[in-house]
């Protein structure tokens, strides 16, 4: 008998509902994983002098997603996967305001979010040049 399918036989209809949202679950997790290390790279980058192109390449990057974009793609992502499991997620919110009112119950303002982002922008620009 020949196959003309790898999958020939399998049942390839569409997946599970539950299936899809720990999936979407899963990924989303790995985005928030992944957004907190890239914080903490932003946070301690400067004082690894050996991958500092690296470092300004992602320190650029971080304040040109905003002013090119309008939002963080990785606070984008992984709120459009949270909406797939909460329809009324507002996924226009930064990460910083979506957490800290998640976890700490806080309202922060958007300008405070962005003053502070530029502030902590210029500071790690600065000490990244002068070492």
């Amino acid at each position: 008998m020949v196959r003309t399918s790898l999958f020939q036989g399998l049942n390839t209809g569409p997946i599970p509902v539950g299936v899809m949202m720990n999936l979407h679950r899963i990924a989303a997790n790995g985005i928030f994983v992944l957004h907190i290390l890239v914080g903490l790279l932003l946070l301690v980058g400067w004082a690894f002098p050996q991958y500092r192109p690296w470092y300004l390449a992602i320190l650029v990057a971080w304040p040109l997603s905003w002013i090119l974009l309008g939002y963080c793609p990785l606070t984008k992502w992984e709120l459009m996967l949270r909406q797939k499991m909460h329809a009324n997620l507002d996924t226009s919110e930064e990460f910083i305001i979506h957490y800290a009112q998640k976890f700490f119950n806080l309202r922060i303002p958007s300008p405070a979010v962005y003053g502070g982002g530029l502030l902590v922008f210029f500071i790690l620009l600065t000490l990244s040049l002068s070492r």
